[in-house]
This record gives structure tokens, sequence and C-alpha cells, in this order.
């Protein structure tokens, strides 16, 4: 899948299929969350509301960030570094990162996929 953002909208192009979506102001792309939050000037009480839009689902979907506190946080085998965690909401969906605000280096990640069930990713 390809997604080609532009000032009329996007273009989406999956293997011999093709479909332009016309968008309304500015949008990011869901995929690019994690990016976006490194180059935030993330401090405490911080939030920010952006226009996403999910291309895979083709569906545009509100993204509330705001960050939640300061915490420690492992990094590597045995560093443990201050980071800020990250409240993130795609629509209803939520999700925490935790950002090394030094290094702008994305920790860790969390996400509720179910009742009770959480998915988490390190970085090592």
């Amino acid at each position: 899948m390809k997604a080609e953002y532009s000032d009329e909208g996007v273009h989406i192009s999956i293997k011999d299929s093709e479909k332009s979506i016309k968008l309304n102001g500015y949008y990011v792309d869901t995929f690019s969350v994690e990016l976006i939050l490194r180059v935030l000037p993330l401090k405490s009480g911080y939030s920010l509301q952006l226009n996403g839009f999910n291309a895979t689902l083709e569906s545009e979907v509100d993204i509330h960030i705001q960050v939640v506190e300061s915490e420690l946080v492992k990094r590597g085998f045995d560093e443990f570094v201050d980071a800020w965690k990250v409240k993130t909401y795609f629509g209803e969906t939520l999700q925490y990162y935790w950002i090394d605000p030094a290094n702008k280096e994305l920790l860790k990640q969390s996400s509720m996929i179910g009742d009770g069930l959480v998915l988490e990713f390190r970085r090592g």
C-alpha cells in the first residue's frame, strides 16, 4: 500500500488499484504519530489535537495527544531514564507512548487490545 498526501487529499495505491480521497484541511497519517511525538515540545501538561487519516481503513480519525507525567523507563539492558508518558487517542482507541526527551527516542508503547489485554512494545 502507498498513500500520497497533497493539498487535494490522499491518493491510495494498492497493487493494481488506485483511489483518491478528498480531505478538507490538514491531516497527518495515523502511522506517523510515533515520529511526530518525537519532535513535539513535550512537557508537563502539554496537549495537542490533530486531524488524522488512516489510509488502511480509508477513514478520518481525531488524534488527541496529552503528556500525562514523567516516568522512569528502562532503556537498553540496564539503563533507566526519565521519559514523558504520552496518552494518545486515535478516535476511541487509546495508546500510550514513552518518549525520552533528551534523545527524542520512543522507548515504549502500550495499547489495550481486549478486555484486560495489553500489547506492549519496548525498544531495546
